[in-house]
């Protein structure tokens, strides 16, 4: 499994699990047409594998 550690990696999952020190406001995103997402910004975070 790759660690990425630096700033701008990305994480893909269905089910992320983390503990970070410091959130951002949540964002809404526009995905398509008709499917909307969500956009959060962590700092200092550790992802737990599930």
């Amino acid at each position: 499994m790759a660690i990425h550690i630096r700033a701008g990696d990305i994480l893909i999952g269905e089910v992320i699990v983390y503990e970070t020190s410091k959130v951002t406001v949540l964002s809404l995103i526009k995905k398509s047409e008709k499917h909307r997402g969500l956009k959060k910004k962590l700092f200092s975070t550790f992802f737990i594998p599930t």
